[in-house]
């Protein structure tokens, strides 16, 4: 054996190997590089109209890029720090509902025997300012707003939107729908005075019309003191306010930022208080979202979300601790007590111990253990449950009963995600792959929660 042949070869096959590595760590670095498109015609415009109305162009540090894993968003073009000013919005260039009272929509607002909500004001405004195109003076705006979106109530047409979604998320999305469909049916007299009074918004006001402003505001408005205009339905919050620029701004959950009006400047300032180096994708937060929030209202989710849980309905819980049971229940029945499960569903429901049924990554929720020990109460503890959970002296017997119980149920719902993402993947819903994968990674982080919580599980303890 020659050892220096032997030397060289290995040598030589390491360097191959290492060259191979190079290609492949500066192919990824490139994937992963933010593209700039604030050379693109619709932001080129966008900056140039803002900068006429008094945007600092040369003093913001943020510019539009697209990036591999979120999309569209702002980085910045230089180091930050923690403190720094990242974005400035002039009050002239803030749409609140109020706002529009000085527009052309003013006077018909105004009349309203109904008073519409802060909500359906700015809708109409959106709806009547897109059907301009260029000859509005919000154009340059509204030009770069998102022409759909993938949430579940946009596509709202397609049954198969809801039907891919865990059961407790689209009972969300189904009354998420109503809501809308509800304002949309309640604005219909200021839609018709509007179309009465000006021809050339006649039929623009249609139900997919009023959902596309819907989520422009839900997922683009930033929070503004409430006007208290008397114009506006008094029962519905007037806290917000659309922002052009700052809403290209994405979300992420570790994000640490002060916002808000400063009536000194006159502009709408947001801080960061994190540190960044230059060409940094610079998020903010929206706040501590899970994942079927920001599914419903902003259409997107986010891997290993801290915020993120599994929810599970009463029926389903309740079921659990049932088919532990191979002896008589552990709840006698008296005159007052017909059926005790129904009994110990009532007892949840009075004290609101039916809400946050829930697991996540830090185990199950309060609501959740504490509902399972009042199922696996007799009837001498039910009566007096909040001292017998205060006192939290549980028998081996009744502590090994809730265990399994949650086993069953984390496994019953291990087995619902794992036969969707099946579906998923054989192609049960093709027609927006964007919402698809957003729904697919909701399952997977789903699953990832059911199997840490099983992991803490010991049902044969």
């Amino acid at each position: 054996m020659n050892i220096h042949e032997s030397t060289y070869d290995v040598t030589f096959c390491t360097m191959i190997e290492s060259r191979r590595q190079c290609r492949r760590r500066k192919n990824i670095k490139l994937f992963n590089k933010p593209i700039p498109v604030d050379h693109d015609e619709q932001y080129i415009t966008l900056m140039k109209w803002m900068k006429e109305h008094g945007f600092n162009c040369k003093g913001c540090c943020l510019k539009p890029a697209v990036f591999s894993d979120t999309g569209r968003g702002l980085m910045t073009k230089k180091n930050l720090r923690p403190g720094d000013s990242i974005v400035e919005i002039p009050r002239h260039l803030l749409v609140t509902a109020k706002d529009i009272l000085n527009t052309e929509l003013g006077p018909i607002i105004k009349r309203q025997q109904q008073t519409p909500t802060p909500y359906q004001v700015v809708c109409a405004f959106l709806i009547t300012e897109r059907s301009k195109g260029k000859s509005s003076f919000w154009y340059p705006y509204i030009n770069v707003l998102p022409k759909d979106f993938t949430t579940p109530a946009f596509g709202s047409t397609k049954q198969a939107n809801f039907d891919v979604l865990p059961t407790i998320v689209r009972s969300r999305a189904i009354n998420q729908l109503q809501d809308i469909r509800a304002a949309f049916e309640t604005a219909s007299c200021l839609f018709e005075d509007i179309e009465r009074a000006f021809a050339q918004y006649r039929s623009v006001f249609s139900f997919d019309s009023f959902v596309w402003a819907w989520f422009v505001i839900n997922s683009r408005s930033v929070y503004m003191e409430p006007s208290g205009c008397e114009a506006f339905d008094p029962k519905a919050s007037d806290d917000f306010a659309l922002a052009p620029f700052l809403d290209l701004l994405n979300h992420s959950p570790g994000a640490e930022v002060t916002a808000g009006f400063d009536p000194v400047s006159n502009c709408y300032r947001i801080k960061t208080l994190d540190s960044y180096h230059a060409y940094d994708q610079v998020f903010i937060h929206y706040g501590p979202h899970d994942n079927v929030n920001l599914l419903l209202e902003y259409g997107f989710v986010i891997p290993s979300n801290p915020h993120d849980a599994v929810s599970f309905e009463l029926g389903a819980v309740v079921d659990a601790v049932k088919s532990q049971h191979d002896s008589p229940l552990p709840c006698r029945r008296t005159r007052e007590v017909n059926d005790p499960w129904e009994f110990k569903a009532h007892t949840l429901k009075s004290a609101n111990l039916d809400l946050d049924l829930s697991c996540s990554m830090s185990g199950p929720s309060w609501n959740l253990q504490t509902a399972l020990r009042i199922l696996c109460m007799e009837y001498n503890e039910i009566v007096t449950w909040k001292r017998v959970i205060a006192e939290n002296n549980i028998s081996p017997a009744t502590n090994n009963l809730i265990s399994m119980a949650l086993h069953k149920l984390t496994t019953d719902e291990q087995e619902q995600t794992l036969s969707m993402l099946q579906k998923l993947d054989d192609g049960v819903c093709e027609e927006n792959t964007d919402y698809v994968e957003n729904v697919r990674m909701l399952w997977k982080e789903r699953l990832d929660i059911l199997r840490a919580t099983q992991v803490e599980l010991d049902p044969n303890g």
